[in-house]
């Protein structure tokens, strides 16, 4: 029976202990004494507020005869409450959680999936790679006249075959992306029920504190955030390097380790050279969509109030600083132009510089007669090749590092602790009959 100068809060904090009581069956027997608590939270004002609980009994249907419980006389001092500190959400930590759906254990259907996926993704690149290969056959021996071009076919056969490893290039990407749909979808679906789940398991203080938009957004944008680093890192970042590898060997072996060592530097500095540059634009671009935001609330802000708007002669003054913010937003919209003819100039100048340096070498040989010219149709061909999935490699990072920040939002979720947690003993309760039940509390002022 605790009494004297107590918070206002204290009805609300025993109101929102009183639904645990259930849980804590796994944690206690019927044997032991159970005890009604309740922390004030601190208040800037105290109120004298009296609680008295005259009785409370537990009843159960087993052995263990009816155990009534008294009150103790005098309250003891309110337990502090533990703080439910979040786990540290590193990298690591979300790269193995995600390596564990996409590698499910116990799921030999989903295993084969990806292994299928994988396959194919290395497939359609050879089959890529071989392209520029046939050019170069197709070519020579027409350059040559000769009526063999390539492992002993002629010259319109080899262009058949042109034909069809073109098309076995992208059926098996397309094949890969419809195989492998089903592993991303699956391993989304379990994290975003894992997290759902650990919502419900968290404490009534963490629902009270959390706005329920954020929780929801954080739910939705991170699982979008991990389908876009499958997609980018799997389906983009790793073919491209794989494709970097192939390409350099390739032209190591038919044209001179030179041409391979300027294609492996071409594309670090192009890697290198937008990243940095993407990192530079950020800024930009989020100033921008700062700007659109703050031009779209004036805006609807002046409209849903009219009137006020109008009775205090403020129309000039709204129509002021609505059209100063849609200058900031001209001014950021304008340096993010900019700097994207910037990294796109950038680019092109590196790509150019290279190409024009091997075309240079190229001709030099097929001068000498060393090459073919066949040959420099090759090196054209596979750095024109290459230069593709680079050209999307400044959205890649940006998507990715959104991505990031989103997944991170959502594992910094999934490490939150509940407050109210089962003791490490605890059994598990095996119900067997009977009730709790609170005989005559009341609450008042004196």
């Amino acid at each position: 029976t605790p009494s004297g100068p107590v918070a206002p809060g204290l009805v609300h904090s025993m109101h929102a202990h009183l639904p645990y009581l259930p849980s804590l069956g796994r944690a206690l027997t019927p044997l032991r004494p159970w005890r009604l608590t309740a922390t004030a939270a601190p208040y800037p004002q105290q109120l004298p507020v009296r609680v008295t609980a005259r009785a409370f009994s537990t009843t159960t249907t087993d052995s263990t005869a009816q155990t009534p419980l008294k009150a103790p006389a005098e309250a003891a001092a309110p337990p502090k409450e533990p703080k439910a500190e979040p786990k540290a959400v590193t990298v690591g930590s979300i790269v193995q959680t995600v390596s564990t759906h996409i590698w499910p254990v116990g799921e030999p259907r989903l295993r084969a999936r990806v292994v299928a996926a994988v396959t194919l993704l290395v497939l359609a690149k050879v089959f890529n790679v071989s392209v520029p290969y046939l050019f170069k056959a197709i070519v020579d021996g027409l350059s040559a006249g000769s009526s063999v071009a390539f492992l002993g076919m002629g010259a319109t056969n080899v262009v058949i075959l042109y034909g069809a490893m073109r098309l076995l290039a992208s059926g098996s990407g397309e094949l890969r992306n419809a195989i492998f749909i089903q592993v991303s979808q699956t391993a989304l679906r379990k994290i975003a029920t894992q997290v759902y789940s650990h919502i419900h398991s968290l404490d009534l203080n963490f629902h009270l504190n959390r706005k329920t938009g954020a929780l929801t957004n954080v739910i939705e944008r991170g699982t979008k955030g991990i389908g876009t680093v499958l997609t980018m890192v799997l389906f983009n970042v790793f073919p491209t390097l794989l494709e970097l590898g192939m390409v350099s060997g390739m032209l190591w072996y038919s044209v001179g380790p030179q041409y391979a060592a300027i294609a492996f530097t071409t594309v670090v500095v192009y890697m290198l050279f937008t990243t940095q540059v993407t990192i530079w634009r950020s800024n930009f671009r989020r100033r921008m969509n700062q700007m659109e935001r703050k031009a779209t609330q004036h805006a609807v802000d002046g409209i849903l109030n009219y009137e006020t708007v109008k009775y205090f002669g403020c129309e000039e003054h709204e129509v002021a600083k609505y059209n100063k913010t849609m200058q900031e937003y001209s001014n950021a919209a304008i340096q993010v132009q900019e700097s994207l003819s910037f990294l796109n100039f950038g680019q092109q100048l590196i790509f150019a510089s290279a190409l024009t340096g091997m075309m240079y070498l190229a001709a030099g040989g097929v001068a000498a007669g060393t090459l073919t010219v066949g040959d420099l149709v090759l090196v054209n061909t596979l750095l024109f090749q290459l230069s593709i999935p680079l050209n999307f490699l400044g959205g890649v990072y940006r998507e990715v590092s959104l991505a990031v920040t989103d997944m991170e939002n959502m594992f910094r979720l999934l490490a939150q602790r509940p407050l109210v947690q089962d003791a490490e003993d605890a059994e598990e309760y095996i119900f067997k009959g009977g009730h709790i039940e609170f005989r005559d509390v009341t609450f008042g002022y004196p």
